[in-house]
This record gives structure tokens, sequence and C-alpha cells, in this order.
């Protein structure tokens, strides 16, 4: 009977030891999930601190970007008012530089943040906020490439320029050939009708010769134009030879 007893007494003993020892495990889990979820809330509570400056920086840089792009406009809206125009291009570029030194700065401010959140104790927190960081960077990058076709905006407006007195140049020259080759036609016209005289082929001949010669004087300044053309000024040339 005391075996018995003693058997009894062990048993009993290893199941108030097993027993204790889940209690202390659950103890030591509850403890830890607790700081975890403390953790977790300083995490979440340090990025709602930093996200409204994140969104207000974020937004600004592609407001101005907007901004920069309806400033453009009034380039093309300018039309012939040469001064119009250039004061346009003047104040676009003064936009676009406002809106690169935001776009830049902005993406400085986010590395510095994103640096803060990888510190964060908590994966799910520490993940969460990088996501959203980097949806802001997505932001950027977007209006990064709506700014960029607008850094050139003086360059594009000096070729315009250019093409234009090249285009104007060419037509001031083309028109009177223009008109003497009509002459020639016209001689050349009577001519075939028959009747002709003399001087009728003399006039004729001179109005074919100096028909030539004025357009010969156009294509020579084509040509002229031609190797030192870009871009527009180029496709513009392109155009008068047609």
């Amino acid at each position: 009977q005391f075996a018995q007893l003693g058997t009894a007494l062990r048993s009993a003993q290893q199941q108030v030891a097993g027993e204790l020892g889940k209690i202390r495990a659950s103890k030591v889990k509850a403890e830890q999930d607790g700081k975890t979820k403390a953790a977790e809330a300083r995490d979440q509570k340090a990025f709602q601190e930093m996200l409204p400056e994140c969104q207000e920086r974020s937004n600004t840089a592609e407001d101005l970007v907007d901004k920069a792009i309806i400033t453009s406009e009034m380039i093309q809206a300018a039309g012939e008012d040469l001064p119009e125009a250039k004061r346009a291009v003047d104040e676009t570029e003064t936009a676009v530089k406002v809106a690169q030194d935001s776009i830049s700065t902005t993406r400085v401010f986010l590395n510095q943040k994103n640096i803060s959140v990888r510190k964060f104790e908590t994966p799910t927190a520490r993940d969460a906020s990088i996501a959203e960081i980097n949806k802001f960077h997505a932001q950027l990058l977007q209006a990064q490439n709506k700014l960029n076709p607008l850094k050139t905006v003086k360059q594009d407006f000096m070729q315009r320029e250019t093409a234009q007195r090249c285009v104007a140049e060419v037509m001031e020259k083309l028109t009177p050939a223009e008109i003497e080759c009509d002459k020639a036609e016209e001689a050349m016209l009577l001519l075939s009708e028959g009747g002709s005289t003399k001087d009728m082929m003399v006039q004729a001949d001179m109005a074919v010769t100096k028909a030539m010669g004025l357009v010969q004087a156009v294509l020579k300044l084509i040509l002229a134009r031609k190797p030192v053309a870009t871009g527009l000024v180029l496709t513009e040339g392109k155009k008068l030879e047609e």
C-alpha cells in the first residue's frame, strides 16, 4: 500500500509540475504578447506622427508640378506675341525649378523617415510603414516624370524662334521666286501657242532664267541652314524642301 501511495504521490506531483509549467509558459507568452503589442502601439504611434508631413510634402510637390504645367501652357497661348511668350517661358522655368526643389527635398525627407521606420521593433508596423512611404515615393516619381519634359522649355522656345525666323527668311525669298515662276510659265505658254516673236522668246528666256536663279537661291539658303539645324528647325527645313 505504501508503494502504491508513493506511486500515486509521484504521479500527482508530476501532474502538478506539468500544470505549473504550462501556467509559467502561458504567463511568459502573455507577457511577451503584451510587450509586442505595446511595442507595436509605439511604432504605430510614431508613424502616425510622421505621416501628415509625408502627405503634405508629397502633395505639395505634386501641386507645384501641376502649376508648372499650367504655366507652360501660357507659352502656346501667347501665340505670335513674342514678349508675352518670353515672359511665359521665364515663369515656366521658375515654376519648374520650384517644383524640382520640392520633389528633391521631399525625397530626402522620405528617405530619412524610411531609415527611422526600419528601426521599428515590430515587423508588422515596420513593413506597413515602409509600404506607405513607398507609396509617397511612387507619387513623387509620377510627378517627376510629368515635370521632366518642361526642363527644356527655354531651349524648345529658342528652337521655335529660330525655326520661325528661318521659315520667314525662306518665305521672303520664296514668294518672289514663285511669282517669277508663274511669269516664266505664262511666257512659255504663249510661245507654245504659236505666233511668237524674237522679242517674246527673249522675254521668255529671261523670265525662266530669273525664276531659276531665285529658286536656286532659295534652295541654297535651305541647304545652308540644314547642316546646323536641329529639332524643330530641322523639321521645318525638311517641310520647306518638300
